[in-house]
């Protein structure tokens, strides 16, 4: 049945008769083309191809016969050159197969070896030259993969810088106008982050809060009020990413897909000024972190000499082991649950409205803080929704340039940081007076 390739190869490649090298290639694929066009003509034969892929077995391929490398003791050849990227595993193949290994050339490192490069059936210059600008494409294309949504994501970057009207971009207020509402006028303050995007589009958070229309439609609303004593914050993600951190930059461009950007654009109000989410976000972030102990401190001033509700996730634990509060006039804490504590809402409400109004509530408990902090605002409270501002104060006070896990507190944004430690502090035992449970 495969006799006609035997003795085809018998006639057109004898060495002796025609003076000609015969080479016989390892690949079928595009390197294999490459390969070729290295080589010089007149000063070689084409013996054939080897594959290790079945299918192509005993086939023709460019004119010639694919063998399978079990039938390289029938064959006759001068050299096999490798025509693959995985060349490693082949050299080892052949050398199994009794193939000498000096009769053994890879394209992508045999131009290095100056006694192959020496052979006169190749176009040594061309070969390195061919074999870098392959390394040159490889490596461009894995950085376009890599890199894509650095790639996407820079068309904002730039028309951000150059305040190109044509894109859709949030303004916002600066911090120091931020805290001054808060402070001067009592404002509260209701965040926007992923989370309340996604639960407002329909999608699931399981880390925080499972779908819930009801949560959805609250928030729907939430975010359109125009009430100037309830500060509507959402993260400044969309333009310039000059004042993040490399690592935080890229966090954001990898979520600021043109999709999620659409998916904000439904609830964005052009139109209106936001304040910045990422004030409860000073510290890991921030680039330049001059001004962190100043924010820190703003945040103090709020609640200075104040008697302050927590409303917090079983293991949270804000201010614990560190001394956030230690300016307030008294603590008290109301735990819930810290997944899904939408579930609990009217239960948790009840429980808050118990409190002087003269008390401001702090809350860290996912999409249901910021839902929390408008309803208790309209009732004449001051509600601050304050996220991971604690986390952010126990890096900064550890000097650490990456969230890492506190062992007494949970610590959602760290592998393992769900595994919580003990708290027997008896000051924190003392400060809660209810414990809403799951």
């Amino acid at each position: 049945m495969h006799t006609e390739p035997y003795e085809r190869r018998n006639i057109c490649f004898n060495a002796n008769k025609k003076e000609m090298i015969s080479i016989m290639i390892f690949g079928t694929g595009n390197c294999s083309e490459r390969v070729e066009s290295i080589l010089v003509n007149g000063k070689y034969e084409l013996a054939g191809y080897l594959d290790n892929n079945p299918q192509k077995h005993y086939k023709i391929w460019n004119g010639y016969m694919v063998f399978p490398p079990k039938d390289i003791t029938k064959l006759q050849f001068d050299y096999i050159i490798i025509a693959t990227i995985h060349y490693s595993a082949i050299i080892e193949q052949l050398i199994n197969l009794s193939v000498p290994e000096d009769k053994i050339i890879s394209y992508y490192t045999g131009y290095e070896s100056k006694k192959i490069s020496s052979l006169p059936f190749i176009n040594n210059k061309k070969w390195e030259r061919n074999v870098i600008n392959d390394y040159m494409d490889a490596r461009l294309d894995n950085y376009m993969k890599k890199n894509k949504f650095k790639i996407n994501n820079l068309i904002y970057e730039m028309a951000s810088v150059c305040k190109d009207e044509s894109f859709f971009f949030p303004r916002f207020y600066p911090i120091d106008y931020t805290f001054k509402k808060i402070v001067e006028e009592n404002a509260s303050v209701c965040r926007f982050g992923d989370g309340e995007f996604s639960i407002m589009s329909g999608e699931n958070r399981p880390k925080f809060q499972l779908i819930n229309n009801k949560l959805s439609k609250r928030l729907c609303e939430i975010i359109k009020t125009i009430n100037s004593h309830i500060l509507i914050c959402i993260a400044d993600n969309y333009g310039s990413l000059e004042a993040y951190t490399d690592d935080a930059a890229d966090a954001i461009r990898q979520y600021m897909t043109a999709e999620v950007r659409k998916q904000h654009r439904k609830y964005i109000d052009i139109s209106k000024i936001y304040h910045d989410a990422y004030i409860t976000r000073p510290y890991i972030l921030r680039k330049d972190k001059k001004k962190t102990k100043k924010i820190f401190d703003c945040f103090k001033s709020i609640w200075n000499k104040k008697d302050i509700v927590i409303v917090e996730g079983e293991y949270t634990r804000m201010g614990v082991g560190n001394d956030l509060f230690d300016n307030v006039n008294s603590i008290k804490r109301v735990l819930v649950p810290s997944v899904n504590a939408f579930d609990k809402y009217d239960e948790i409400l009840e429980e808050i409205l118990k409190f002087n109004k003269k008390s401001i509530v702090l809350i860290s408990v996912g999409p249901t803080a910021t839902v929390l902090a408008y309803d208790l605002a309209c009732r004449g409270y001051q509600a601050l929704d304050i996220g991971h501002l604690d986390l952010e104060y126990e890096w900064y006070l550890m000097g650490t340039n990456t969230k890492v896990n506190i062992p007494h507190k949970y610590v959602n944004e760290v592998c393992g940081g769900e595994v919580v430690s003990d708290c027997n502090d008896e000051n924190y035992i003392s400060q809660i007076v209810s414990n809403i449970g799951s």
